[in-house]
Order: structure tokens, then sequence, then C-alpha cells
């Protein structure tokens, strides 16, 4: 039976290597120098082997069920969540910026460094790569939706920022999977991108950690405080509901995915497309520092509903 103090537990240590990543780059032992080589081989290599070692061979994905409706439920509810979250952010009368930002960003809940290192512990491999093609819908979400809301227009070279490289091999998985080619690949490749793959999550906490350590140095936390304060209510409050909701009417294959989804603070990443779009970079921050703290002790309280609510432990 899981628990709230088994979750809590799974949970802390993912915050810790944030807080490490963090530390590292306060003793300098991560410098700034080094940020940009080390994003290039998680994305190039780590993440890719991540992807490989969860799709390959994973009999969840190859039927329709995963397949389509995982990325079709991540591009749904990531839109519907940033609708919701223009709305609210118009009754909050936000300037221009900032209302842009504040859909944007409570919008898209964290869908990879947080989730995956759980669903491992918690379930299956076929979760966990279902957890992955569910990711790509929210991509999908971000690059078009989530843009043409931060910036006013969507042109081609938003669209190619989906042709990443986790992307892609996960596309070449699922037709390894669906040729029946993946069952035939060497024990020792499959070994290879095991061992790369396991390292690409603590790996990118750490970056995440180094990276938040030199934006939160520039932050006034109190400034629009009621922006955050509504963002974590609606992240870590409103959204969870709407989404157990939902999950009442999925086939039980992608439940866990969304139970798992359903507790998730802001993601990480629409920092960095927030601060390239020029959007309210600050806004951003403490809107995904506050629900990503509070998740700390929120995250498993969910958790614990949701499994409990529909028998998943």
């Amino acid at each position: 039976m899981i628990n709230y103090g088994t979750l809590l537990g799974a949970i802390v240590p993912i915050f810790l290597v944030i807080a490490a990543g963090a530390l590292a780059r306060k003793l300098g032992f991560l410098p700034e120098s080094a940020e940009q080589p080390f994003n290039r081989l998680n994305l190039l290599l780590l993440y890719p082997c991540l992807v490989f070692n969860y799709t390959l061979g994973n009999p969840a994905l190859m039927s329709g069920g995963s397949l389509l409706g995982a990325p079709a439920l991540g591009f749904l509810i990531t839109a519907g969540a940033m609708a919701v979250a223009l709305v609210v952010a118009r009754a909050l009368r936000l300037p221009s910026p900032a209302r842009r930002t504040f859909a944007f960003v409570t919008g898209i809940n964290n869908y990879g460094y947080i989730p995956i290192p759980l669903s491992a512990l918690l379930f299956d491999d076929a979760t966990t790569g279902t957890l992955l093609v569910f990711g790509v819908g929210v991509e999908v979400a971000i690059w078009t939706l989530g843009v043409l809301l931060l910036v006013g227009q969507m042109r081609a070279e938003h669209l190619r920022k989906l042709l990443n490289p986790p992307v892609l091999c996960l596309a070449a998985a699922i037709v390894l999977n669906l040729t029946g080619i993946s069952r035939h690949l060497p024990q020792p490749l499959k070994d290879t991108f095991r061992m790369l793959g396991g390292t690409a999550i603590p790996f990118g906490l750490l970056l995440i950690g180094a990276v938040l350590h030199d934006l939160t140095r520039k932050i006034n936390w109190l400034e629009q405080l009621h922006a955050p304060v509504a963002g974590l209510l609606l992240r870590l409050g409103a959204f969870p509901v709407a989404i157990l909701i939902l999950t009442a009417f999925v086939p039980e294959s992608l439940r866990r995915v969304l139970v798992l989804e359903s507790a998730m603070p802001c993601g990480i990443f629409p920092i960095v497309i927030t601060k390239y779009y020029q959007g309210d970079t600050p806004l951003a921050l403490r809107i995904v520092l506050l629900t990503t703290l509070a998740g700390v002790f929120i995250i498993p309280l969910w958790l614990t509903f949701g499994l409990w609510l529909f028998d998943l432990n």
C-alpha cells in the first residue's frame, strides 16, 4: 500500500538533487561555462538513451490506445490549463506581458524531471514509457499554442523545436516496436541505453539547480505576490481536481499517467522559454518555484488520493 510517507520519501531526494546542483554552482563545482556543453550532453545523448530504455519493446507502446491517447491527452490538458489560466490572469488584471506569462507557465505541468523518476519508482516500465509519449503532446502544446500565447504569433521555427533529439528518438523507438525490430536488438545495446539513460534525470536535476541558483539571486519575491499565489492555487488546487475527474473517463492504461501528472507542479523548462521570448521571466520564476517548493508536500497528497481513488496501489 502506497501512503503519504512513502511518496514523500520518494519525492524529497528529487528536490535534494536540485539543491545539490544549486550548491555546486555556488561553490564553483558547476560553473556557468560548463552549462551549455552539459546541457548538450544531456539533450543529445543521455536523455535519448533514457527514452530508448523505457520505450524499446514496451508493450504499452504497441497499440493505438497509448500511442494516440497519451499525446492527445497531453496536448488537451495543457491547452485547457493555459486557457483557464489566461482567464484567471485577466481577472487578476495583470499587464499584457505578465498575463501571457502567467497563462503560459501555470498551464504547463512538469512532465519530465519530477514525474519520470516517480513513475519509475512507483509503477512499471510500461507506465513510464506512456508518460514519455504523454510528454510529446505537452511539447506540441508548448511549441504551438504556448508560444503563440507568449509572442502573439507562430512561425515555422517554433514548430522545428518539436524535432528535438528525445522526440525523434521516441518516434524511432515506436517504429522499431511496430516493425518488431526492437525484439532483435542485442542485449548489450539495451544495457548501454539503460546505463546511460539512468544518468539523465539526476544529471538534468543538477543542471536545473544550477540555473535556478543564478536566477533566484535577482528576484524580488514580494512583487505581484497575488499572481504566484493564484498560480499555486490553480496548478496544485484546481487543475488536479479537473485532471482526476478526466481520469475517470480514460482507459485504465492511461490512468496511472494522469494521476501522476495531476499532482505535478509547473514545469521548469517554461522559464527558459519565457526568457528566450522576452516574457516576464521574474514572474515565471516565482510561479514555478512556489509551486515546486509547495509540491514537496502537496504532490504526495494528490498522489495518495488519486491512487486510492482509482485503486492503483
